[in-house]
C-alpha cells in the first residue's frame, strides 16, 4: 500500500492564489485508497490596546462680578424746635451770646470680605464598555472534484 501523500496528481496544475501560495496538492492513489485534502480558511481575531486620545486638565479660576446689596445707615440730625413762651412762667436768663455745641454722629459701612467654602468638586476616570462592529473579508478553500478524461493514444 503506498502514501496517498506521495504521490501527486500531475493532472491539476499548480496555480498560485492571490497571496501566491500554492493550492492544495490533491494526491491520488491509483489503488483506490482514499484520497484526503485538507483545507484552509482565515479566521478573524480582534484584540484591542489602550491609545491616548485627549489630555484634560482640572484648573480653578477666579471669577470677578458685581453685587450690590443695600444696607440701612442711620445718622443724627439736628431739628431746632421753636416754642413760644408765656412771660409768666417763663424763668427769666441774661442776655447776651451764648454757644452750645453738639456732636452729631452716624454710621458708617465697613466692607469686609470672607472667603468661605460653598462647593467640593471631584475629577474621577471611568472606563465606559461599548462595542464596535469590525467588518473584514474572509478567504477560505473550497474542494472542487472534475472528472479528468484519460489520455488515448491515437
Amino acid at each position: 500500500m503506498t502514501d496517498p501523500h506521495e504521490i501527486m496528481n500531475p493532472a491539476v496544475p499548480e496555480i498560485p492564489d492571490d497571496l501566491g501560495h500554492a493550492p492544495p496538492a490533491l494526491n491520488y492513489d491509483p489503488a483506490g485508497e482514499p484520497v484526503d485534502v485538507i483545507r484552509n480558511a482565515e479566521q478573524l481575531h480582534a484584540t484591542t490596546r489602550s491609545v491616548p486620545v485627549e489630555r484634560v486638565r482640572l484648573k480653578k479660576v477666579i471669577v470677578t462680578e458685581e453685587r450690590t446689596i443695600t444696607v440701612q445707615v442711620r445718622r443724627e440730625e439736628l431739628r431746632l424746635e421753636h416754642e413760644t413762651l408765656d412771660p409768666a412762667t417763663a424763668t427769666p436768663t441774661t442776655v447776651g451770646p451764648s454757644d452750645l455745641e453738639l456732636i452729631l454722629h452716624e454710621e458708617q459701612i465697613t466692607i469686609t470680605r470672607t472667603i468661605v467654602p460653598i462647593e467640593r468638586v471631584r475629577l474621577t476616570r471611568t472606563q465606559v464598555a461599548g462595542t464596535r462592529d469590525i467588518t473584514e473579508t474572509l478567504r477560505h478553500e473550497t474542494v472542487d472534484i472534475s472528472p479528468t478524461s484519460p489520455a488515448t493514444d491515437s
